[in-house]
């Protein structure tokens, strides 16, 4: 299954896509020996919902190498992923769907039934109290399951699915005053399995560590 965006996040490129990777195939063309797979690293350091790297994780289309009519031939890209970001509840996400994505899509479908059912009042309420519980918790290194539950149920309740902090570093996007939610389970567990592989590296980190730690003429990288 092709695989999407965990959560909606604000300058997402889901819709750049076939661009994106068309830029790639380009650079593949360019960077590729004489075998007849590519292998390289991807670099995202902004990894924000991360829709390009989910769509490269669904096995991307060989790219045909060599342009002399009925010579050209296939080359299966194989791209290691490096992704990362500064936002550490962001990346918490990303580690918890990778190690807990069962226990976590269990909690969303509950606390989705618990919301649909719930009296107006109730869910602005029950949004008000959960932003107060992850502001409490905001920031942390350690990994944290009900912090990215939280990240998560807020980005689908709060205001146009934005993250936006105040000068106290406290998340504070109203409610978006939804009367039903509903998340793509069978999405999540997928992503979840996927980042599982050993091919996946996930870290929290500024984008010139990011970068610096993967530029080097030995290796072919790919940093988007």
């Amino acid at each position: 299954m092709s695989l999407k965006p965990m959560y909606k996040w604000a300058g997402g490129k889901a819709k750049l896509v076939p661009v994106l990777l068309e830029q790639l195939r380009r650079w593949a063309r360019r960077h590729q020996g004489s075998t007849n797979d590519f292998g390289f690293d991807y670099v995202e350091p902004f990894l924000g919902g991360g829709a390009f790297a989910l769509s490269l994780m669904t096995e991307p289309e060989p790219v045909v190498i060599g342009t002399a009519p009925g010579k050209g031939r296939l080359v299966a890209l194989e791209p290691r992923f490096h992704l990362s970001d500064v936002n550490t509840d962001l990346i918490n996400v990303w580690r918890e769907f990778k190690c807990n994505r069962v226990a976590l899509c269990c909690a969303l479908q509950g606390w989705t039934e618990s919301y649909n059912e719930a009296h107006v009042v109730d869910r602005e309420k029950m949004y008000y109290e959960m932003r107060e519980r992850y502001n409490a918790a905001i920031g942390s290194s350690e990994p944290d399951i009900d912090q990215a539950f939280r990240f998560i149920f807020l980005n689908k309740t709060c205001f146009n699915g934005l993250y936006r902090v105040n000068s106290k570093g406290e998340f504070n996007v109203p409610w978006n005053k939804a009367e039903r939610i509903s998340f793509d389970l069978e999405n999540l567990l997928a992503v979840g399995k996927r980042l599982r592989q050993n091919d996946v590296e996930i870290k929290c980190q500024d984008w010139k560590t990011a970068v610096k730690l993967h530029l080097s003429p030995r290796q072919p990288t790919f940093i988007y």
